[in-house]
């Protein structure tokens, strides 16, 4: 699975599928999203589901403040930037968000 990068308190932080269970736990780090509403709703990062594994009830959502993800598992490896206000899709199961990834890419809004 891939990592993220995100900005937090001015500070850059990786995301990993593995230590993302662990980040949800101890709510260090909670995603803006916006929703179908307009609104904006805050809540901990899960990790990463494939598209073709949700169904047509999943809850879509678009992930802001991602700026950069990388295809190598612990996040060391070349990186891909996201320009500023560029949305991802993601979906909201459980108080948590996860990114959605379409052939193990994430997926553009």
């Amino acid at each position: 699975m891939p990592a993220i990068r995100i900005q937090h308190n001015a500070v850059t932080v990786v995301i990993t599928a593995p230590k993302a269970f662990l980040q949800c736990v101890s709510h260090q780090e909670h995603l803006p999203a916006k929703v179908k509403s307009g609104g904006m709703l805050y809540f901990p990062f899960g990790g990463f589901v494939e598209r073709e594994k949700l169904n047509k009830d999943a809850q879509f959502v678009k992930l802001l403040s991602i700026d950069g993800y990388s295809e190598a598992d612990d996040g060391s490896g070349p990186w891909k930037h996201f320009p500023h206000g560029i949305a991802l899709l993601g979906v909201f199961r459980e108080k948590t968000y996860y990114l959605v990834l379409e052939r193990g890419k994430v997926v553009r809004v």
